[in-house]
């Protein structure tokens, strides 16, 4: 869901005709996926954390939150997550 806030600046992104793709991947924004399109796909290393930051559906806010409660907040509102391998980049 495109928020009045963004509108400004997709609006000058394609008046420049600078293409872009935009992601909601929050996991609070599972809340309002009711038809659970949203998949969760977490990379393995990411639970290695004790905290992670997340925007809670909106990019001006952080919170800190513990890992295994992000784990815990997803499966309580009816999804399950996978874990990836993400890939490195070589040194």
């Amino acid at each position: 869901m495109i928020t009045e806030r963004e509108i400004p600046v997709l609006r000058k992104l394609t008046e420049l005709g600078i293409e872009y793709e935009r992601f909601e991947h929050e996991p609070a924004m599972t809340m309002e996926d009711k038809d659970h399109i949203v998949h969760a796909a977490l990379d393995s290393d990411l639970l290695k954390e004790e905290k992670l930051l997340i925007h809670p559906n909106i990019n001006t806010a952080s919170l800190a939150v513990g890992t295994q409660d992000i784990l815990k907040f997803i499966i309580s509102l009816g999804y399950d997550y996978k874990l990836i391998e993400a890939e490195k980049e070589s040194e």
